[in-house]
């Protein structure tokens, strides 16, 4: 893959902060991803996070070469809706096919979907009392990145959206779970409050 120049990592990181400005002080998002799902969730009160390649100062964190999420921990029981999965699931690889999430008051199962991945994840939603809460929310910042390729850095594709299970005490929740696992659609459309955020002109 070719290696980004440090103009273009600046760049990324600039998107990154600006989404993140953006959800700073909102109460609700709601995601929708194709198939027509849909999810709510209440954010009040939850920090976003622009997580970059870019640390600079003592107890920052990030990951290199160009990663780029921005990231917040809804209120743990207040998402509701669906959310479909075309992306993998990231440390269980890509799925045989897309499936389907369900979230009733901030607890997940698979609703639809079959296969290794769809298996593995509903064991690891099983494994604790917190395993199956919905506890992220993060959305891809990096125009550079153009496809999946079943990996970790496919989190940072801009306008995919992952929902993460499990554990969130490390980004401003307060479930805790020996799960932690992000669960991503390739493409979303955001509303904050109400209001469309358009990833292309972030």
């Amino acid at each position: 893959s070719v290696v980004p120049t440090a103009q273009e990592i600046e760049t990324v990181a600039k998107k990154t902060r600006v989404l993140r400005d953006m959800l700073e002080g909102a109460h609700t998002l709601v995601v929708k991803t194709e198939s027509g799902t849909e999810l709510a969730a209440q954010v009040s009160g939850r920090e976003p996070i622009a997580v970059t390649s870019i640390i600079r100062s003592p107890g920052s964190w990030g990951a290199v070469p160009d990663y780029a999420e921005v990231a917040l921990a809804p209120l743990e029981r207040s998402a509701n809706g669906r959310v479909f999965i075309d992306g993998g699931v990231i440390g269980l690889g890509l799925p045989e096919q897309p499936f389907t999430l369900d979230c009733s008051n901030g607890l997940v199962s698979v609703s639809c979907g079959k296969g290794r991945v769809v298996e593995q994840l509903s064991s690891a939603l099983a494994s604790d009392a917190g395993s199956a809460v919905l506890c992220e929310l993060g959305f891809g910042t990096n125009h550079i990145r153009r496809e999946i390729k079943g990996e970790f850095d496919d989190k940072k594709l801009l306008g995919s959206f992952h929902i993460g299970v499990g554990d969130n005490h490390a980004i401003g929740g307060v479930n805790r779970s020996s799960v932690h696992l992000d669960c991503l659609s390739r493409s979303c459309e955001l509303l904050v409050d109400s209001r469309t955020i358009e990833f292309e002109k972030i």
